[in-house]
């Protein structure tokens, strides 16, 4: 049912999710017609992990993302993508 890449970059410091993530879609929604969908998407995940206040665990930070995707993707479209979470420490 499709993948998403959620490219989150973090403080290396603290572990702080620094802005919103990008996402990248293959074979779940087109890109181009529904980029919309993507940026809410891409905002709620970066208020999830401000309001959990997942900070220096990459594990947790994942699991977080892939958790609250899985739930809410499949409420929103019905779909199930493969979801991948890539921490980068900047």
């Amino acid at each position: 049912e499709g993948i998403l890449v959620v490219a989150l970059r973090v403080n290396k410091g603290d572990g702080r999710v620094l802005e919103r993530p990008k996402i990248i879609s293959r074979g779940f929604v087109f890109a181009k017609r529904q980029q919309g969908f993507l940026d809410r998407v891409s905002e709620k995940i970066f208020n999830e992990l401000k309001n959990k206040g997942l900070k220096g665990d990459h594990g947790l930070v994942k699991d977080a993302v892939v958790g609250f995707l899985e739930e809410y993707l499949f409420t929103e479209t019905g779909r199930r993508p493969m979801i991948l979470p890539v921490v980068v420490e900047v």
